[in-house]
């Protein structure tokens, strides 16, 4: 039986002060992103994230959120020529904090814009870049920029300036990279005053690169004269301290803190920019860099604890991988893993909550032929299985994302988990052939490879080999 903690009326009063406070605006946040399709091709997304409320949505929403094409900058800075982009409507998908069974009256996103109550829709738009097609097709760095006006009111900015996100594009030297891939399924979270807390982004990256995460100043503008505009903070906050005692891991982009409002707000908006920067894991040489600008929702003391995991992270191991911290795992290409992460919800007595916990992991995104599995009912447990295969990559974080399903706010918490992979040399199994059939033979993790026979007739390059 799920526990209403709060009122409807109190529920009503919290996000009627948060949609006064967001009067005449609507945006929670942007993000811009491409992945290499082939030559000079990239399909280029944007994500746009929006507050179901204010009078920006009176009964006339916004071209991201019907299907209109809406767009986004090429720039190219070195010769100063800036294009305008028109991408297609995609998917919208209802990201509210909201419980299942209130959702219908207290969702503004689905009982209508006047009810006051909270909504959140993320919409994604997509577009087909062909950089050959630009009148300027080549440049040492393009910037790529998705804009608007009417960012949401918070307690670390001043006023209500717009929104800029990034990323970089280096066409002519990094031709098939892609960017960073945010797969998060919170993308604005919401957090009860005076908790821990922790953030993970859910990354994925396609090419194999190097990661560096930092904090940063969120973006109002831009323009070709002066670059990009930040938005005027509000002291003592700033771009790299944007919450009270929040750090950054530089190497996973996860975020800690403890939930902070300040005194005389229901609910406090934080402007929240993450820069994440790839790199040649070999040559060390900068390839990319992306910025993520969302808002982090501070509420009001909450009847509710955000689920938890085993202090312990990684239980039950098994295979020949090794584990080398709490929640990591080193292994070889052909050695393998399995181990167990216990979660769990517990009240504000301290005992197991009635709770349902849904949960769900990306390491099947992140590492080819990873399987997860969930077993329990508050406990649960999350089972985790790899037999390493050659991957680009040696250093690969993934998140388990759980959530409860306490009423009227959900309480959520993502966890992060690190495999380490060991450059070895690896050669796949024996495989039998017949007599004049051909096999290729690949080996993975080196650059000079000898090939000998054990027995049989000698390997002849060109004529056999």
């Amino acid at each position: 039986m799920k526990r209403l903690a709060l009122t409807l009326g109190i529920l009503f009063t919290t996000l009627l002060g948060f949609q006064n406070s967001a009067h005449a605006t609507h945006i929670m946040g942007m993000n811009i992103s491409y992945e290499h399709i082939t030559l000079d091709t990239y399909v280029v997304t944007l994500d746009f994230w929006r507050y179901c409320g204010g009078s920006a949505f009176n009964g006339t929403p916004t071209n991201a959120s019907t299907g209109v094409p809406t767009g986004y900058q090429v720039i190219c800075p070195d010769v100063g020529t800036q294009v305008y982009r028109t991408a297609q409507f995609d998917t919208l998908i209802d990201v509210s904090p909201i419980c299942a069974p209130m959702a219908p009256f207290q969702n503004s996103c689905i009982a209508g814009w006047q009810t006051g109550l909270l909504g959140i829709e993320w919409t994604i738009m997509r577009d087909t870049l062909v950089l050959s097609e630009l009148t300027q097709s080549t440049c040492s760095e393009f910037i790529l920029m998705y804009s608007s006006g009417a960012r949401n009111t918070g307690v670390n900015y001043v006023g209500q300036p717009g929104v800029a996100s990034w990323t970089t594009l280096r066409e002519e030297t990094y031709a098939n990279n892609s960017s960073p891939l945010f797969t998060t399924s919170k993308p604005i979270p919401f957090f009860c005053d005076g908790q821990e807390a922790t953030y993970n982004w859910g990354i994925v990256e396609q090419d194999g690169d190097s990661l560096y995460w930092e904090l940063d100043t969120a973006m109002a503008s831009y323009n070709m004269t002066t670059g990009f505009t930040a938005i005027p903070y509000q002291a003592p906050w700033t771009g790299l301290q944007p919450m009270t005692g929040v750090t950054i891991n530089n190497a996973t982009g996860e975020l800690n803190f403890t939930a902070f409002k300040p005194a005389g707000v229901i609910a406090a908006n934080y402007a929240i920019a993450v820069k994440v920067s790839e790199y040649d894991p070999e040559s060390g040489d900068h390839i990319s860099t992306t910025q993520r600008d969302v808002q982090f929702i501070v509420t009001d003391s909450c009847e509710n604890l955000a689920p938890q995991q085993d202090t312990n992270g990684v239980l039950n191991l098994s295979g020949t991988g090794a584990q080398v911290g709490p929640n990591e795992i080193e292994v070889c290409v052909g050695q393998n893993f399995a181990f167990d992460v216990a979660v769990f919800d517990l009240d504000t007595s301290g005992n197991f909550s009635n709770d349902s916990l849904t949960i769900s992991c990306n390491i099947d995104q992140v590492l080819p032929g990873a399987t997860w599995s969930v077993n329990g009912t508050n406990p649960d447990t999350v089972h985790i299985e790899w037999n390493a295969v050659p991957v680009n990559q040696t250093f690969v974080p993934f998140n388990i994302t759980v959530e409860d399903d306490f009423c009227p706010v959900t309480g959520f918490n993502i966890f992060n988990y690190i495999i380490r992979i060991v450059p070895t040399t690896y050669l796949a199994p024996d495989t039998a052939i017949c007599n004049l059939d051909t096999i290729t033979l690949d080996a993975h993790g080196g650059d000079t490879f000898y090939w000998s026979v054990l027995y049989g007739d000698p390997i002849i390059v060109g004529q056999n080999f």
